[in-house]
């Protein structure tokens, strides 16, 4: 595939990342605005607590409902439950935590709150600020019906917040859901996970967390959708030694999906993006780190279904060749014909493998600083061979190796290894192709006195193989004409 037409291609996918992003947005702004209010109902219920261990209890039934909870306390539980159209729930908790001398602290029963709502057109939000130290808080909200609305924002100002969550599910269909997580000064386990199913229209959902300070750990955001849905999570993580960050996203009957992760200090490591999705389906991960010393980034892609896109970006935007650096891993598995694949990676001790199952597939891999590796896997499901398939790998490194195996017909193979700027050669690259018409193009460029070595193996007929080297030792082995058939 030429330069220009994989620019293109990974600009439409970034452009698609900013259409999720920007619709996710929209949907938190206007979730939030539609259930700050309670006007224009035809009943309507307000509660003011403050003190602790107090409760809130709201029961209505029928239409044009509204209930507006306000509660200012240690261990407060609200939970409201309305059955019946166009109702609106809005629930706001604060909590500050207890320093009184003499007084036990509350960490295992801080504010609790609960949403239920069936029927159709309904809002529901819940938001929870912490000032100090927040603990255990829950947020949850339950929605069955049509055209829903969901909105749960937790936001700590002080302190290091801990054992946090937030959860929503919507069936039914044409939901919104959307989740925001902040903390200024460190978090652990802190979980959102938004379930949308039944959804014969699709639905959006968005999950944002923020941390700063130090020590964030079990960071997690789950989203799960049925029908033909748009999913968004973003996770910003700018604490000094913060570890297992992890977000996934699952999705039937097609859907659109984008996981950000941003790690912006030092001795950052553990983060984790995983994107399941059947149907006619797009999918983007995109991993960054802003400092040295960022570790073990993981990135997974598994789709089945026609047409499908996918596009792993992970990137060290510091000098590539920072002591500590590295482990990067990236996966993408289709089943199925017309996918593509792309993973562009910048950072030491990189993994890459692609598998692609079908016909008229494309791998696009670039791995750029040093000892990268890529394995490319293009085959036919059940006894058939898969046709018309393209593996293009560009490596710009030291001590590259890459692997393609194409089990068909008509297949390219495209290879391109150079070396980065003050390093020696030592590339190998691997091509098999079984089946006919296929065509092999490896270029191995660099300098210093290692050599690279190259190995072509092409069986079936009507077979073409391009081998460029230079420099010192090279070795490149080329085996034509070997009667193993396709699958």
């Amino acid at each position: 595939m030429s330069g220009q037409n994989k620019i293109f291609r990974r600009e439409k996918m970034r452009n698609m990342s900013k259409f999720i992003a920007g619709a996710s947005a929209l949907a938190l702004i206007a979730g939030a605005a539609s259930a700050q209010t309670i006007e224009d109902v035809q009943e309507g219920a307000e509660v003011t607590q403050d003190g602790n261990l107090n409760s809130i209890l709201v029961d209505q039934t029928g239409s044009t409902n509204g209930v507006m909870v306000e509660q200012s306390a240690l261990r407060g539980f609200i939970d409201i439950d309305q059955d019946g159209a166009d109702n609106r729930a809005l629930v706001m908790q604060e909590d500050d935590f207890d320093t009184t001398p003499g007084q036990a602290p509350f960490f295992d029963e801080d504010p609790d709150a609960t949403v239920s709502q069936s029927g159709t057109a309904n809002d529901a939000m819940i938001y929870q600020s912490f000032s100090n130290n927040a603990r255990n808080h829950d947020a949850t909200i339950t929605q069955s019906g049509e055209r829903l609305e969901g909105v749960i924002t937790q936001t700590a100002s002080g302190g290091t917040a801990r054992g946090n969550s937030a959860n929503i599910d919507q069936t039914g269909a044409d939901g919104t859901s959307s989740i925001l997580q902040s903390t200024a000064t460190g978090a652990e386990n802190i979980v959102a996970n938004i379930t949308q199913t039944d959804a014969v229209v699709g639905s959006n959902a968005a999950i944002l967390q923020e941390a700063e300070g130090t020590q964030t750990g079990d960071i997690n955001a789950d989203i799960n959708q049925t029908g033909s849905g748009v999913s968004y999570i973003d996770q910003s993580i700018m604490t000094i030694k913060s570890k297992g960050v992890d977000a996934t996203i699952n999705q039937t009957d097609g859907g659109y999906a984008s996981i950000n992760q941003r790690m912006e200090n030092q001795q950052q490591s553990d983060f984790s993006a995983l994107i399941n999705q059947t149907g006619d389906s797009s999918a983007l991960i995109d991993q960054r780190g802003t400092v040295e010393g960022t570790t073990t980034m993981s990135a997974t892609i598994d789709q089945m279904g026609m047409g499908n896109d996918a596009l792993i970006t992970q990137i060290d935007l510091t000098d590539t060749d920072a002591i500590g650096d590295g482990r990067i891993t990236s996966s993408i598995m289709q089943v199925g014909s017309f996918n593509s694949a792309d993973i562009l990676v910048r950072n030491r001790d990189n993994t890459a493998t692609v598998i692609q199952s079908g016909n008229y597939s494309s791998a696009d891999v670039d791995q750029l600083s040093r000892e990268n590796s890529i394995t490319v896997l293009q085959n036919g499901t059940g006894a058939s061979a898969a046709e018309m398939n393209t593996a293009d790998i560009d490596q710009n490194a030291v001590g590259a190796t890459a692997t393609i195996i194409q089990d068909g017909h008509s297949n390219t193979a495209l290879t391109s290894q150079t070396s980065a700027t003050g390093g020696f050669n030592e590339h190998n690259a691997s091509v098999t192709q079984l089946g006919s018409d296929n065509l092999s193009d490896i270029d191995q460029f660099g300098h210093g006195p290692v050599g690279n070595t190259a190995s072509v193996t092409q069986g079936g007929d009507g077979f073409a193989s391009t081998v460029s080297q230079n420099g010192s030792g090279n070795v490149a082995n080329v085996t034509q004409g070997l009667i193993v058939p396709a699958n």
